[in-house]
Order: structure tokens, then C-alpha cells, then sequence
């Protein structure tokens, strides 16, 4: 049976996120034995920075979708999440669904956005190909997020179900629950009407020794998670919520 690789895009900063996603993935999973979980910031495959401004990321890891192929061998198939999700269904429906003839890449069927990607990856992405052409002005930046291109040749097809990528919002059909308010996500504050659920799936994710209390205190001394985290494993807070400056709006010195 074919292991069900999933690539996370991110970076450092959402370590705990990532730690949570995959235990929300493995926990209900049939076989999960099958799961191979990545991330995609440790690959080795270095991502040039299109020339233009207009075409460079809209986060630090907008490009990383498009290193999956090279990262497979151009073989098998693969799953692309953002790390900014939990997962209340098996994995393997997703990964296991049927590509309708000749597309090559699937997303969900509501919503403009790629965060939820099932590949083959004989699709053969290079991310220096796309990046190449997006410095000749062959592609747009929208056009190759929303993987227009590759729809235009047949090769994208919007056939997910919906529930599999569902954005702030969460019912009794809800396979994926996907933070999409960076202003508001609930590592970062208590603002999220969601909020509970994302703790509740922390705290199962310690119960069940996924995510351990260092790693949670790793994320508090690095300033990635809001501080009344702390209280999850049992510490006080260093400083109140509202100090807290996210990661992405710090500016670099």
C-alpha cells in the first residue's frame, strides 16, 4: 500500500501548528502507518526570488507547493496542506480519491485557494521552471497560485469535496478545518470563535505525547505562540496575550 506523504508548508515559526495538524491527521487514520508527514522548510531545494516584486511570495512559503513533485522523484502521488489546519477525517479518503483523465493536480471545489492540493507527481514540477517563467512574464503571480496555467491545459481540476477545506468554519461534515485569519489564529490569540477547537485538539495532541510540553515551551521562548499557551502545560504566562507581537508582523533587524 502506497505510504501517504503530505508536505506542510510553513516555516519555523509554525513548528507547534505543524505538530498539532499532524497529530489531528494521525489520530484518525485508519492505518497510520501510512502517513509520511514533511516539511517542506527543510528541503534542500532552494526557491529563487522572481525578479519583480509584483511575483515574490505573499508569505515565506508560497512557493513551497510547487517543490512537491521534485521532492518525490516525479513519482507517486502526494498531499500539500498549509500548516495552519486540523484534520477530522481519514487522510487516505483524500489521498486515495481518483484523478478524473488527464488532470494531474486536485483542489476543493468552493473556494479560489490551492492550500489543499492532491498531486501526481509525474506532473513534473521544478519550482526554478515556474519561477523562470514568471520572470519572462510568461505567468502572473495569481494565475500560477491559483494554478490557472495548469488548468488551462486540462491538467487542474477543482473536484474535492468542499468539507476538506473548510475556512473558519466547522459542522458535522467538516473533514478539514483551515485558520485562515492570520489576525486571528488561535496559537496566536483567543480572538477565534474557533479557538476552543484548536485547543482541544492541542491538549489531545500532549494527552497522546504527539506534542510534548518542551515543545510547546520551545515555541513560547522563541515568541511563535501566544504566551497563555503556557497555561496548557501548567506554567504561568512570562506576559500577557496582549504584548504579544505576531511573528509575521515583527520587522527584522
Amino acid at each position: 500500500m502506497e505510504p501517504i506523504r503530505v508536505f506542510v508548508g510553513g516555516t519555523a515559526e509554525h513548528d507547534l501548528p505543524t505538530r498539532v495538524l499532524e497529530h489531528s491527521i494521525r489520530s484518525r487514520m485508519a492505518n497510520p502507518e501510512r502517513l509520511e508527514l514533511r516539511r517542506l522548510w527543510d528541503s534542500k531545494i532552494p526557491i529563487p526570488v522572481p525578479a519583480a516584486a509584483q511575483n515574490r511570495g505573499r508569505t515565506t512559503f508560497s512557493f513551497h507547493r510547487f517543490l512537491i513533485p521534485e521532492e518525490c522523484g516525479f513519482t507517486g502521488r502526494a498531499i500539500y496542506l498549509d500548516s495552519d489546519m486540523i484534520v477530522f477525517g481519514d487522510i487516505a479518503d483524500l489521498f486515495d480519491r481518483d484523478f478524473p483523465p488527464g488532470v494531474k493536480v486536485m483542489s476543493t471545489t468552493d473556494t479560489w485557494q490551492t492550500a489543499v492540493l492532491l498531486i501526481d507527481n509525474t506532473i513534473g514540477w521544478r519550482v526554478a521552471d515556474i519561477v523562470a517563467r514568471l520572470d519572462a512574464k510568461e505567468l502572473g503571480y495569481q494565475h500560477t497560485m491559483n494554478l490557472l496555467f495548469e488548468a488551462q491545459m486540462g491538467r487542474f481540476a477543482r473536484t474535492i469535496p468542499a468539507a476538506w477545506n473548510h475556512q473558519d468554519r466547522k459542522d458535522e461534515t467538516t473533514k478539514l478545518l483551515h485558520f485562515t485569519a492570520m489576525a486571528i489564529q488561535p496559537w496566536l490569540t483567543r480572538e477565534h470563535h474557533l479557538a476552543k477547537v484548536w485547543e482541544a485538539e492541542l491538549r489531545s495532541a500532549l494527552a497522546a505525547g504527539a506534542v510534548t510540553e518542551a515543545d510547546v515551551a520551545a515555541s513560547l521562548v522563541n515568541h511563535w505562540v501566544r504566551p497563555s499557551l503556557a497555561e496548557l502545560i501548567g506554567r504561568t504566562p512570562d506576559y500577557f496575550d496582549s504584548d504579544f507581537t505576531f511573528p509575521h508582523n515583527r520587522v527584522a533587524s
